[in-house]
């Protein structure tokens, strides 16, 4: 008879015969699960535990769990080529290749399929079939509130351009996708995203989101973290994003660098926070045998307010003019050798930790800082380091140092981390953590050379950008988790 291989998370087919198939034994050995084989007979029914005891081998251990007579268990069936769950209602599936063989029981309506086709693994990415994510991007519709004294700027637009790509690129891959205005064009920014406000949190919700892409900034005191009417949906509702309690902490460089700086493992330029009551004390400290000296914004938003000062009077003159910004100004020792970022992407079911994508480097920089990419696209002065570059011990040193940055924190979504070295051919220091990275992307018309620092590394992993996106959305967390945040420190 058909079988069925089942574990919490992850659903194999399995066909005709008393052993399993070539494709479930591939399955079971490279994703080294625990599963359970329920097999059905004319009057019996048989559980079976099965584990795999190791990759590059098909060896199974099977001890029977247990056995039962009389009515077998009540599972979904495909009928007719459709699959339908216990009450006879319709399972839609984007992911799963029903033919042309029969994946026929399912034991409850939540666990997830992989794609496969006969003999041969097609895709290791999973899908929820009864709860595929419906989708509803949000974007920056409120100011940013003080936090100790200092505003983050916002972003004119409010990221409604990224949020336009990822509302559109997710559609394309098969992903439903809810937009504010229905009849918005693909060409423009505004309609494809909702306002991040607690009326457009639940006007979403209401039009049937269960996704809600974070794109914007968060704080303690936002609706996704506040709003009561969310509370009873916190288990169903799930959320791609930085927690908010995270990244009020963390936006603020001076604090997660301090932090960092406090443990072992972290490599950090020397910095110095000044307010205009210390200013003078200390230009005086750090002498000018140090310069060239970097100045900017405790809670920056790209290269804003970010600049190499070669002197004491360029220093001066700068800080003077961010304290209109903000009581509170980071300086930092410059960083003379090559820049590059690095992307660390968040756990998901598939990958259940942090890990880094290949680095990008930064060139042609406008007097020694990368210019915003509002400004000049990072298609531009940005490539991933090339295989050879690779052999450089260095880029391995400090992608094990972000990764250790995003599980320190507990980052749910991706960081950004911007690093450089101390001078030519040095180690690199981490000098810029992005608590939410630009996710611009191209597919848009008009937005070829949109990619994101994020999007150039995935290209090496042969990612397009839709990939991306699925990929971070798998790593979605529920809004309870999400509210239940805490900072290690």
């Amino acid at each position: 008879m058909p079988q069925t291989i089942t574990a919490p998370e992850i659903m194999v087919p399995m066909f005709e015969g008393d052993t399993p198939s070539d494709l479930s034994v591939e399955l079971i050995i490279q994703l080294n699960l625990d599963v359970t084989i329920l097999r059905r007979g004319p009057e019996a029914w048989t559980n079976v535990c099965v584990r795999g005891l190791g990759h590059g081998n098909t060896r199974l251990l099977i001890q029977q769990a247990g056995t039962g007579t009389g009515p077998r268990p009540k599972l979904p069936v495909p009928i007719a080529g459709v699959l339908r769950d216990r009450e006879g209602r319709q399972l839609n599936c984007n992911c799963l290749v029903c033919s042309p063989h029969p994946l026929v029981m399912f034991p409850s309506r939540s666990h997830t399929i992989l794609r496969a086709s006969g003999p041969k693994l097609l895709t290791r990415h999973a899908r929820t079939l009864t709860t595929a994510p419906t989708v509803a991007v949000l974007y920056q519709a409120i100011e940013p509130p003080v936090i100790n004294g200092v505003r983050k700027p916002r972003k004119p637009g409010g990221y409604q351009d990224s949020g336009a790509d990822i509302a559109y690129t997710l559609q394309q891959k098969g992903v439903k996708v809810l937009k504010s205005d229905p009849s918005a064009h693909v060409s423009v920014n505004k309609g494809w995203t909702f306002p991040d406000t607690e009326e457009g949190i639940n006007s979403a919700i209401q039009q049937g989101a269960t996704h809600l892409w974070a794109n914007t900034i968060l704080f303690n005191s936002h609706p996704l973290q506040k709003s009561a009417t969310l509370t009873p949906l916190s288990d169903k509702i799930h959320v791609v994003g930085q927690p908010p309690a995270l990244v009020e902490n963390f936006d603020d460089k001076a604090y997660l660098n301090g932090k960092l700086a406090q443990l072992d493992g972290f490599t950090l330029p020397r910095s110095w926070l000044i307010t205009p009551e210390n200013l003078g004390d200390v230009i005086k400290q750090i002498g000018s045998d140090r310069y060239p000296i970097v100045g900017k914004p405790v809670r920056g938003r790209g290269s804003h307010g970010v600049k190499v000062c070669r002197d004491q009077e360029q220093l001066r003159k700068h800080t003077e003019g961010l304290f209109a910004e903000s009581p509170l100004v980071m300086l930092e020792e410059f960083l003379a050798g090559e820049e590059a970022t690095i992307t660390v992407m968040s756990p998901t079911p598939e990958t259940p930790r942090h890990w880094s994508m290949p680095p990008v480097t930064r060139f042609n920089h406008a007097d020694g800082i990368a210019p915003y990419n509002g400004v000049v696209a990072v298609t531009a002065n940005s490539r991933v380091v090339s295989e050879t570059e690779m052999k450089d011990s260095a880029y391995g040193k400090i992608m094990r140092e972000c990764e250790r940055v995003a599980s320190l924190i507990g980052a749910t979504a991706p960081i950004r981390v911007d690093v450089r070295r101390f001078d030519e051919g040095g180690d690199f220091a981490l000098f810029d953590i992005n608590m939410k990275p630009n996710m611009t992307g191209p597919g848009r018309p008009g937005r070829e050379d949109q990619a994101s620092l994020t999007a150039i590394a995935a290209s090496a992993l042969g990612w397009d950008y839709g990939t991306l996106l699925e990929n971070i959305l798998q790593g979605a967390q529920s809004l309870s988790v999400f509210r239940n945040y805490r900072s290690p420190f």
